[in-house]
């Protein structure tokens, strides 16, 4: 908020708006990044495989791991703790389903 303020605040130079965009990166870049390879991953799924993460959702153990873990700018938190229990998730998402998309997490 602070390099905001002094980019905006004042008479926005290209030296300030660059500042800002380097704190914004360093900031978020990395849930940036996370955010567009989960995008990619959505726009592939099938309407069954969309189906399967909502059925996945509805699990109890599931809704009480994405709560305890959600944080609407981080999502980096609960990719974690779902990469943690997915050994007992992954047979819910069965793994070719699990493999046909893990490429659009991996490439940049």
């Amino acid at each position: 908020a602070e390099v905001a303020a002094d980019a905006l605040g004042s008479e926005p130079t290209a030296k300030k708006l660059r500042a800002y965009e380097r704190a914004v990166m360093k900031r978020f870049g990395r849930e940036f990044e996370l955010g567009i390879r989960a995008r990619r991953v959505f726009e592939q799924m099938t309407d069954e495989d969309l189906n399967s993460i909502f059925e996945l959702l509805k699990r109890e153990d599931v809704q009480a791991l994405v709560l305890e873990n959600f944080d609407f700018d981080h999502h980096e938190k609960l990719l974690r703790a779902l990469l943690i229990k997915a050994p007992r998730l992954l047979p819910s998402l069965e793994l070719k389903r699990i493999l046909k998309y893990s490429r659009y997490l991996l490439k940049p």
